[in-house]
């Protein structure tokens, strides 16, 4: 009995000592070690920016009068800058290739598509399958996310889906 209380008290002046060293050192290492400068290492400040930038961004007219158009390939006369998208073409095919395959193509968050879930659709009438193409639905944005298409673009990309 005497043996067990004497390995305990032993044992219990270790660990004290143990705790007692162990916030020494660590008291010791936070007065001796002075804060990290971003400035010091130009490589974390980048990887800190691009881990907290933006993962998309949303395309206006301002930034790029072109609009998608531009951006596709699509034909030279809408490159030019003309403040109608597409120059005014009602090629539904077209407008779908740049602006509407982007998600209908893969029925993306349950976007119809063209030919399959979209004849589904057809019943709607073709009115009201323009209409919410113009507005927005679920989440789709407005005109497909190209602020620039008119609402005659909208009604020909739509009766290209409905027959492709």
């Amino acid at each position: 009995m005497a043996d067990d209380k004497t390995f305990i008290r032993r044992f219990s002046v270790i660990i004290v000592g143990l705790v007692i060293f162990t916030v020494l050192i660590i008291m010791l290492a936070t007065t001796f070690q002075s804060p990290p400068d971003p400035a010091d290492n130009p490589s974390q400040l980048t990887l800190a920016e691009e881990r907290i930038a933006p993962v998309a961004g949303v395309r206006t007219s301002e930034d790029d009068p072109g609009g998608l158009v531009a951006s596709t390939g699509a034909p030279a006369e809408a490159e030019s800058g003309s403040s109608a998208p597409f120059d005014g073409s009602l090629d539904g095919k077209l407008i779908y290739d740049n602006v509407c395959s982007a998600c209908h193509a893969a029925g993306v968050a349950g976007a119809p598509v063209p030919g399959g879930t979209m004849n589904d659709r057809a019943g709607q009438g073709l009115d009201a399958l323009v209409a919410n193409a113009i507005n927005g639905i679920n989440v789709m944005p407005p005109r497909g996310g190209n602020s620039n298409l008119t609402d005659e673009q909208v009604q020909a990309a739509v009766e290209y889906m409905l027959n492709p």
